[in-house]
């Protein structure tokens, strides 16, 4: 299992809970770090949360799947991607064949993908012509203020409904990072881009000269190419008060979910 992690960087959720969990079902861990190696310890607040360019994460889980698939001890047709928040929405994009092809061989691939509390309001979606090669589950919190849960049951039903296998798990009462340990309740100042719901078309393939069009499902603007998004990206974002606790219940039921998921797959 490859980790992505979240906008506050390799944190004690990640072994605590999750590579705990894991391990003791059989499954080795690979906790990838996308900031220290960049000089930043964690990209939360107002600012850097709003700046930082989540690429750089969806590129090194995808290098890290081209590695551990040569090593002797790694079953290669059985590594999965799991991702919190940010690396949750590095996880929505690594997971298809638009970003796969430029960095992995083509015998190689994910075995499935979780997507944790996953931020889904700037959705790069690939076309009609590429279909999702393994399964995806989103993991999202009820109550999550931070990376809202109906952007990404709306992405989801999307998905599924176009014969893509994507399915997702409500947790009740869960606020954002509601699998920490020990999380009294707290309220952050943190940048988001709720204020949209963009869809940007990828197509398979794509590059600088291949992009678009893209839309935003709240205001019901179109652009139909890259400089005319990027103008409109500002009006998107925002800082605003998120909420996050531990909630035991909700953590203890996301892990078997996460455990069947993976079991289910062949």
């Amino acid at each position: 299992m490859v980790f992505s992690h979240g906008s506050e960087g390799v944190s004690g959720v990640y072994f605590d809970i999750w590579a705990k969990a894991l391990n003791n079902a059989g499954y080795a861990v690979f906790v990838v770090d996308s900031f220290k190696p960049r000089g930043e310890d964690r990209v939360t607040g107002p600012t850097k949360q709003l700046t930082w360019n989540t690429v750089a994460n969806t590129t090194d889980a995808l290098f890290a799947l081209k590695l551990l698939a040569t090593h002797p001890q790694i079953d290669s047709s059985r590594i999965f991607h799991m991702g919190w928040s940010r690396g949750g929405q590095a996880l929505l994009d690594a997971a298809w064949p638009t970003y796969q092809q430029h960095v992995l061989p083509a015998n190689v691939k994910w075995a499935g993908s979780v997507a944790v509390y996953p931020g889904c309001n700037m959705r790069y979606r690939v076309d009609h012509h590429s279909k999702l090669p393994a399964p995806l589950l989103m993991i999202l919190g009820e109550k999550d203020d931070m990376t809202l849960p109906k952007p990404c049951m709306e992405l989801a039903e999307e998905y599924a409904a176009a014969g893509n296998p994507v399915s997702y798990k409500i947790y009740p009462g869960a606020t954002h990072v509601f699998d920490r340990l020990n999380q009294p309740w707290k309220k952050y100042n943190e940048g988001n881009f709720n204020l949209c719901s963009m869809d940007v078309r990828m197509p398979y393939g794509a590059n600088d000269r291949s992009w678009g069009p893209a839309h935003d499902k709240y205001s019901g603007k179109s652009f139909t190419d890259n400089a005319e998004w990027n103008a409109y990206v500002p009006k998107c974002r925002q800082t605003s008060w998120v909420t996050v606790e531990s909630n035991e219940k909700a953590r203890e039921q996301a892990v078997k979910d996460v455990l069947a998921f993976l079991k289910g797959i062949q």
